[in-house]
């Protein structure tokens, strides 16, 4: 049987993140109060769900078996983070929560990109990035945050170690590609999370953390696309 193009398959997430960004934000901003509700965790999570489904489409006969799973299992935590997120402001469980669930999604990134391509070169850029941005982002931590924080940005730190260095300049793989400018541009969106709530407001800045967030996962959901697949578009 003819499997579907990726295009085909992802206009369910397109669909979900449109609506979200462009009907739902701005219903928010409207009307605070509906930002809690478990209709915002629905709108919320749509994507994410719509990308589960999008990798449990590639899981059968992958060249690598058990990549797409994990990659799966980060998008599930990453729901969980994103539901936890939601109630963030009522109260700090919710957002230790939701950092909790993020970080487990990290890890299993992680793991899905393998440890056996780690390079030197990669690391000694995540590595100042990382420091720097925990650094910056101090003045605006108190209490636990000060461990929540450092763990969290070493175990996205680590995450896009092992992404970008799955990228070979020599035989350079649309997968591997998506996956690491997909963790590049989850560190963009956690970094101006983290520069709104800890240190001052951004502007736009609930857009440019949402959308770079879809935009994100939507990378990181591609690289489980087999690359005869990421040729073969349409």
């Amino acid at each position: 049987m003819t499997m579907a193009p990726v295009p085909l398959r992802l206009v369910p997430f397109t669909v979900t993140t449109a609506t979200y960004l462009l009907y739902w934000i701005p219903k928010y901003r409207s009307s605070p109060n509906d930002h809690e509700s478990y209709h915002s965790v629905i709108a919320k999570c749509l994507p994410i769900l719509c990308l589960c489904g999008f990798i449990i489409s590639y899981t059968r006969n992958h060249p690598v078996t058990n990549y797409p799973q994990f990659i799966l299992a980060g998008l599930i935590f990453s729901c969980f983070g994103d539901a936890f997120l939601v109630y963030g402001h009522t109260g700090k469980i919710y957002f230790l929560l939701g950092l909790l669930s993020f970080a487990i999604g990290h890890m299993m990134y992680t793991i899905a990109f393998g440890f056996n391509h780690l390079k030197l070169s990669v690391l000694l850029f995540c590595a100042p990035v990382g420091i720097i941005t925990y650094i910056y982002l101090l003045p605006g931590l108190h209490g636990e945050l000060y461990f929540f924080c450092a763990l969290y940005t070493l175990l996205i730190c680590v995450m896009n170690w092992g992404a970008i260095s799955r990228v070979s300049l020599t035989d350079i793989k649309w997968p591997e590609l998506c996956g690491s400018l997909g963790a590049l541009v989850f560190y963009v969106s956690d970094l101006v999370l983290s520069i709104n709530k800890f240190l001052y407001p951004v502007p736009h800045g609930y857009y440019i953390i949402m959308s770079t967030y879809y935009l994100a996962q939507l990378g990181i959901s591609l690289s489980v696309v087999p690359t005869l697949s990421m040729k073969k578009l349409y």
